[in-house]
């Protein structure tokens, strides 16, 4: 893990190390601790062992702390070197719903944590085609964040304006939308239309197994402001102007 010397985990506890120019500094050894682990297996919902996917942890306080290990034939996983604190989890394997922890899993120092088990279920879909202008819209990034705890995923449309976010776990979520096109409105889908604030935005259920067609959405097309940028003495225009 993270080391800071003379061998803990965070700078705060950390001891300054002065050297003049010139100066040769001896005896600054640093013992680097094991770490943390956690164990756990991963099962689909029948119980069997899902010998293909991983899992990944980031530190809840320091996000630039992150693990990976992948799942082993009969479904288990060891996150090694892990420093002291919380670690969010996130397990994911092809076919099924992203799993995610609702709290951070505590690391104490230098320990092992077994039995952080998961599992998977069938994966639900959200499906539907962007229209703006008239047409059919590509490079949309549709994104679906959970109204409670959960994976957020998203995807960019195909040429027909259509797309597919899948791996979603049975839940609420509110689906944010942003055009590669200045002249259609962004935001988040609400009452046939779309608008600035999360908190507006409709809900839309997703269950394990099934899809939420959200058939065509069209988006409006944005206000424009257009004007000149003259010089006020001579009326010569300006350009390469920030408006």
């Amino acid at each position: 893990p993270e080391t800071y010397f003379p061998g803990v985990y965070t700078a705060e506890e950390s001891e300054p190390v002065t050297a003049l120019r010139g100066q040769v500094i001896t005896g600054v050894d640093l013992s680097i601790p094991a770490g943390g682990s956690l164990q756990g297996t991963v099962t689909d919902t029948a119980g069997v062992p899902l010998a293909s996917g991983g899992v990944y942890a980031r530190h809840e306080l320091q996000s630039w702390l992150q693990a990976t290990a992948s799942l082993a034939a009969d479904g288990t996983y060891t996150l090694v070197g892990l420093s002291p604190g919380g670690w969010d989890l996130e397990v994911s394997s092809a076919g099924l719903a992203t799993a995610v922890t609702t709290e951070a899993v505590d690391v104490g120092e230098d320990a092992a944590v077994v039995g952080q088990d998961f599992t998977l279920g069938p994966e639900g879909s959200i499906e539907g085609q962007i229209l703006g202008l008239g047409e059919p819209l590509p490079d949309v990034t549709v994104r679906a964040y959970p109204i409670d705890d959960g994976a957020d995923a998203y995807v960019d449309t195909v040429a027909d304006g259509t797309f597919v976010l899948g791996t979603l776990a049975t839940g609420s979520y509110r689906i944010h939308v942003s055009p590669d096109e200045d002249r259609v409105l962004a935001g988040y889908l609400c009452g046939g239309s779309v608008c600035a604030s999360s908190g507006d935005a409709d809900p839309f259920e997703v269950v394990e197994g099934a899809v939420l067609d959200l058939g065509t959405v069209a988006l409006p097309t944005a206000a424009v402001i257009e004007g000149f940028v003259t010089v006020r003495e001579t009326g010569r225009p300006l350009d390469r102007i920030y408006v």
